[in-house]
């Protein structure tokens, strides 16, 4: 840059100037130090002195335009580089905080679904260790009762033959078989159970030793129905079995 403002006479800077003629500073050291020629005691001319500072001033301003403009522009460009590299931080922050919040979430629901499928398991083992106890009491508690029931009032068990006897579809020709214990109370009481039940034409009874107080069975031509004491358990037992064994699906 030195070069060109050294080639070109005429500066524009703000106001322009004229310099008249090129300095060569080499050449004014050169006649200073050189007795030999005639000219060398003659004082430089004052305007050429001035016009050489001016001119060293301009080249020293420029130059220090031009570092200022340097800086500048290079304070502009790390700015829009910090800006930008601002912004790509930013935007990869929250594309990361998203994807974070997402695979936390998605931890969550994972870490519910296994506390959900524990708590059936924990909950089913538990329902299975309790359902053999409590189905167990509540049977054994049912049996007391009804073979209490039995015990004191005999006219259960006819409620428990009729029940039989509206089971048969065929009741031409019925057989009916009860414990030992209630033979002779059932035997007194065939015209009371014929007419409790409509339809009954030719009725046995006999008394079965492998039955216990509280079981009949009625024989027909087309098969057997247990209605006694014992078989309604079961069913109650069985029924209450199943209403535990739908435990926490429900």
């Amino acid at each position: 840059m030195s070069s060109n403002i050294y080639k070109n006479y005429q500066i524009n800077l703000g106001i322009p100037f004229t310099v008249k003629s090129a300095v060569n500073f080499h050449t004014i050291n050169t006649v200073s130090k050189n007795e030999d020629i005639e000219d060398s005691r003659e004082e430089i001319p004052e305007d050429i002195i001035s016009s050489a500072k001016e001119e060293a001033e301009l080249i020293i301003k420029e130059a220090h335009y031009e570092a200022e403009r340097i800086i500048k522009d290079a304070e502009a460009r790390a700015n829009e580089s910090s800006a930008a590299i601002e912004e790509e931080a930013r935007q990869r922050g929250l594309s990361e905080g998203m994807e974070q919040a997402r695979m936390q979430y998605e931890a969550l629901i994972n870490e519910a679904g296994d506390i959900k499928q524990s708590a059936k398991v924990e909950y089913n083992k538990v329902l299975e260790g309790m359902e053999a106890d409590t189905v167990g009491v509540i049977i054994e508690i049912a049996q007391s009762v009804i073979g209490r029931e039995l015990e004191l009032d005999n006219e259960n068990i006819l409620y428990l033959v009729r029940q039989a006897f509206e089971k048969c579809i065929n009741k031409e020709k019925l057989i009916l078989r009860v414990s030992m214990d209630d033979y002779d109370y059932v035997s007194d009481n065939k015209n009371k159970l014929l007419s409790m039940t409509a339809g009954i034409g030719e009725l046995e009874i006999k008394g079965d030793p492998s039955l216990k107080r509280g079981a009949c069975m009625v024989d027909t031509p087309f098969g057997s129905v247990d209605a006694g004491a014992d078989t309604k358990m079961r069913k109650i037992e069985e029924c209450f079995r199943q209403a535990l064994g739908r435990g926490y699906n429900d």
